[in-house]
């Protein structure tokens, strides 16, 4: 039974849906020709909504160009990698200059950004393609050799600043070691006159020639007082001659009592200057290593002025730009 009903109803339907089809393929056959004229003027509508679009397009046009980096090596100035100025070139607002030098349409200026791009080639780093899009071929090709210039006067810009910044801080290293040289130098002046204005060194190796001299003298004269002790034990009897003994031997006993305290004085002095010595060094050896900083320094800002007259050279547009 209740089978029976399921199909009365699955028959029922499908009698209605067969009424439908024949109410709907009567309409579609009265109006045949409405619906294909219909249908032919949407797609004619359609047809020349897609070809004015096409025809106002921005990207109608696309120009490419080629800039090389190839930065000429200096010795103490590191080049920027290519990354580093793929990051400083592409950016928005030097699309957007491109605006500045090229006319362009209302409608090109406020998409500019998305028209144009900058690539790094895979196979070759230090190549970037740039691709510009206009509405005409010719607006196409400015637009792409306005941006390869001023892609290049961007990295000019920004290397001659890096360069400056380097320079100032460079030359303010260098004043800071001038001024640590003075006061060496005002520090060995205060030492050198304590010696005669030579070097410790110097006056040490004068001071014990003259010491040595000295030592022989002494000997000397001890020799000759030696001798004078024996003439003298000689001529006890002799009054005279021994009264010129006597004196001989004062003389020359005062005479080695000088030297004595000469040779002293010079001993002494000399253990000053050994002791004087060390700072001495310490201080000629500073002097020494400021000076060979201050030479280097000067090779490096005499190499980032060389960077600078060849910075045009570094990022250079290879090619004219040609559109497509």
């Amino acid at each position: 039974m209740t089978d029976e009903m399921i199909n009365e109803d699955e028959q029922a339907q499908l009698r209605k849906l067969i009424a439908f089809q024949k109410v709907a393929l009567g309409i579609f056959l009265k109006w045949k020709w409405h619906f294909l004229l219909l249908f032919l003027l949407l797609g004619a509508v359609f047809l020349n909504h897609f070809r004015v679009k096409a025809l106002t397009s921005v990207s109608r046009f696309e120009a490419s160009t080629r800039l090389l980096f190839n930065p000429k090596k200096v010795p103490k100035i590191e080049s920027l990698t290519e990354q580093q100025l793929l990051s400083i070139l592409d950016r928005s607002s030097l699309k957007r200059k491109i605006a500045d030098q090229v006319e362009m349409p209302v409608r090109e200026r406020q998409c500019l950004v998305s028209e144009v791009g900058i690539k790094q080639e895979r196979s070759r780093p230090s190549l970037f393609t740039l691709t510009v899009s206009s509405q005409t071929e010719n607006g196409a090709v400015q637009k792409a050799n306005a941006y390869a210039e001023i892609l290049v006067e961007a990295y000019v810009a920004y290397r001659t600043t890096d360069l400056e910044n380097r320079r100032i801080a460079i030359a303010a290293q260098r004043k800071t070691l001038l001024d640590q040289q003075s006061a060496i130098e005002a520090e060995e002046k205060t030492l050198k006159a304590k010696t005669g204005i030579v070097s410790p060194q110097e006056a040490l190796l004068t001071l014990n020639t003259l010491i040595s001299d000295q030592r022989r003298n002494l000997s000397a004269l001890g020799v000759d007082i030696a001798n004078e002790n024996v003439k003298r034990a000689r001529l006890e009897k002799s009054t005279g001659e021994l009264a010129e003994c006597e004196t001989r031997l004062a003389v020359l006993g005062e005479k080695r009592r000088a030297l004595e305290q000469e040779t002293a004085d010079n001993e002494k002095k000399a253990a000053e200057l050994t002791a004087m010595i060390p700072e001495y060094e310490r201080l000629a050896a500073h002097h020494a290593d400021m000076a060979r900083s201050v030479r280097a320094l000067d090779e490096e800002l005499s190499d980032i002025a060389y960077s600078e007259s060849i910075l045009r050279n570094d990022l250079r547009q290879i090619e004219r730009a040609s559109a497509r």
